[in-house]
């Protein structure tokens, strides 16, 4: 009987110890942006109903290397990307042209994701109508 009291005591006092430790979660590593853009959302306030409208996203390779637009993907069929298929030089820039197709009124939120072959922090860019 005292060995197990001694043992539970044992226990509730490591258990104690473990618990009263600061567990904080491992900083997150975050790598250098090799893509800078001059804006990443775009507000078109307000448009016609019916007639297409774009804005250009330019982004800018900061890394040592060649940067690569592999593909941009839009989060819906009525807005159309096009970019830069030839590689981004060091220091240079490219752009993605988002044109979006105000078939219906309204307020909107689209996004339009990048996939460059190398890795980036900030690899999308939105457009919206806030009002």
């Amino acid at each position: 009987m005292k060995r197990a009291l001694l043992l539970t005591g044992f226990m509730v006092m490591t258990l104690s110890m473990v618990m009263a430790q600061n567990l904080r979660p491992a900083t997150p590593t975050t790598k250098q942006s090799t893509m800078l853009w001059n804006k990443t959302e775009h507000d078109f306030q307000n448009i016609p109903q019916g007639v297409p409208v774009s804005t250009t996203f330019k982004v800018t390779n900061k890394s040592g290397k060649p940067l690569i637009i592999k593909e941009v993907k839009p989060s819906c069929g009525c807005t159309t990307p096009t970019y830069t298929t030839d590689p981004i030089r060091p220091g240079e820039a490219g752009e993605i042209k988002a044109q979006y197709n105000a078939a219906a009124l309204g307020v909107f939120n689209k996004s339009i994701t990048s996939l460059p072959m190398t890795p980036t922090t900030q690899p999308y860019c939105s457009i919206s109508k806030e009002k």
